[in-house]
């Protein structure tokens, strides 16, 4: 006799399909701000390289009577033209390399590099818009505009970055579920453990042996 097998156990904690999504998924926020970091980076050592180019050349240009009066303005001021591009070229390149670097962080999910991008981000935002401030008083509008929209995307990713410090699940590892998941046993795979209710079921009794004569009724005594 076998006992049909008892249903599955409530467990008290929460199971999901493998196929679908956890009741908490990690925010997508500190990933859109690394994105951008990442671009901006590559846009910055663009401009980065593009200037220390010019500050190599710049020597070969002196002699380019369309400088001639820059250069001459520039002397008067006791500015080195040279000096201000290799600055100009050492400042862009920095800024790209951290700005990269954190990026790449923050699309893999990396906890600490949240608050090293708040911070990094929230310097660059406040420095550009004190530059469009200073330009706008000192009547540069472009170079204000222009200071004000990169503190405006700075202003972004830090409202980003914000958003991923509330998200209710914490960073992880790309590829890795919210929560593990669950898989129930296959037809026909045995259960491991005990049952809750009932005895344990037997295996079935085997047949008695063919080998074993039959017995003969005892014989009758003969008539009288």
């Amino acid at each position: 006799m076998t006992y049909p097998p008892p249903p599955y156990p409530q467990s008290p904690y929460p199971q999901q399909s493998p196929y679908a999504p956890g009741p908490y998924p990690p925010s997508s926020a500190g990933r859109y701000a690394g994105i951008a970091l990442c671009i901006l980076g590559g846009i910055a050592l663009l401009f980065g390289g593009c200037t220390g180019i010019v500050a190599f050349m710049f020597p070969s240009l002196k002699g380019n009577p369309e400088f001639q009066q820059q250069l001459a303005a520039l002397d008067s001021q006791g500015i080195s033209p040279v000096v201000v591009l290799w600055i100009l070229a050492t400042v862009f390149l920095l800024y790209a390399v951290i700005a990269i670097l954190l990026g790449i962080l923050l699309i893999r999910r990396v906890n600490i590099a949240v608050v090293f991008a708040m911070v990094f981000v929230s310097l660059v935002m406040i420095l550009h818009v004190l530059n469009a401030a200073g330009g706008l008083i000192g009547g540069e509008i472009l170079a204000a505009a222009v200071a004000l929209m990169v503190a405006c995307l700075h202003g972004w990713i830090l409202h980003m970055l914000i958003k991923q410090m509330r998200a209710p699940a914490p960073l992880m590892p790309a590829g890795m579920p919210a929560h593990p998941a669950y898989h129930p046993p296959q037809y026909g795979q045995p259960m491991q453990g005990y049952y809750y209710s009932g005895p344990q079921p037997q295996p079935p009794s085997q047949p008695p042996s063919q080998n074993i004569a039959p017995q003969q009724p005892p014989s009758e005594p003969p008539p009288q």
